[in-house]
């Protein structure tokens, strides 16, 4: 089932009185948009970022941009290592196809991007 929904852009309060940008945030759980209002000059609402600046010194902006990661707590040195295990995982299937100590299927998953 697919839902497809139409995202209200404006909300009218106090009796129509009052126009204000609508809160763009969308929930994972329900994919409804939220119903609050948006802060002045922003998308989102106080309880989904709306208050956040940022980071504002240098010092900060580098200290966020190495604790960044995609998914679930990995930093970026966890990831780094597990690719390089990966990669020796890799080499050590194709030396044991080579030498013809395995046989089949290939080890499933992705293949690493870059060897060194």
């Amino acid at each position: 089932m697919h839902l497809t929904l139409h995202l209200e852009q404006v909300l009218v309060t106090a009796g129509g009185r009052i126009t204000c940008q609508r809160c763009t945030a969308q929930s994972k759980r329900t994919k409804l948009q939220c119903g609050i209002a948006a802060l002045k000059g922003k998308t989102k609402c106080g309880f989904h970022g709306g208050r956040s600046t940022g980071p504002k010194t240098p010092e900060g902006r580098v200290r966020c941009a190495q604790a960044k990661t995609i998914h679930g707590n990995d930093t970026r040195a966890d990831r780094a290592e597990h690719s390089k295990k990966m990669a020796e995982i890799r080499d050590l299937e194709a030396l044991g196809f080579q030498i013809g100590l395995l046989s089949g299927s290939r080890f499933a998953g992705r293949k690493p991007k870059s060897r060194g």
